[in-house]
């Protein structure tokens, strides 16, 4: 009976498990990290994400948060939650003033023109204030409602900009 053993010995060129010199060993464990290492790039690589973001995609980005945040604010308000109005504002504002910094930093004077500064918010917040003071809420909520209705056309007009 032949042990297995013996065929491997006997048989060196039919052995699949034939040792290795070291400095195939080596060549062998590089050529597997490299492709392991591209393999990760390749998946894990995001055409969308790889781009630089340049300041003008960001303004872009910002001008999409905020009509958003207006959207939820509107909806909030429609729904009679001032405690999600107020922190909606909050967010909204929060991200208005960052739109103030992009806007400043572009150096563009056309944008300048077709910008509306956050201080235009100034309103607003005085209705939602009013809001958690007034009585008359539904003549709050129409007045909160009429000015999102002019933030929304503010933004309008800046994104025609881009």
């Amino acid at each position: 009976m032949i042990h297995c053993k013996d065929f491997l010995k006997t048989n060196r060129s039919m052995n699949p498990f034939r040792t290795y010199t070291l400095s195939q060993r080596w060549a062998l464990v590089l050529v597997g990290l490299l492709t392991g290492v591209a393999l990760s790039r390749l998946l894990l690589s995001n055409p969308l994400t790889d781009k630089p973001r340049t300041q003008t995609t960001t303004y872009t980005a910002n001008l999409i948060r905020l009509t958003r945040h207006l959207a939820n604010l509107q909806v909030h308000c429609r729904q009679g939650r001032v405690d999600y109005v107020q922190n909606t504002f909050l967010e909204l504002k929060q991200e208005w003033q960052f739109q103030d910094v992009l806007a400043k930093s572009a150096h563009e004077p056309g944008l300048m023109r077709q910008y509306v500064p956050s201080d235009s918010l100034y309103r607003l917040e005085n209705y939602i204030r009013t809001l958690t003071n007034s009585p008359d809420t539904d003549r709050s909520i129409r007045a909160i409602l009429a000015e999102i209705k002019r933030m929304n056309e503010a933004l309008d007009r800046m994104q025609r900009y881009k």
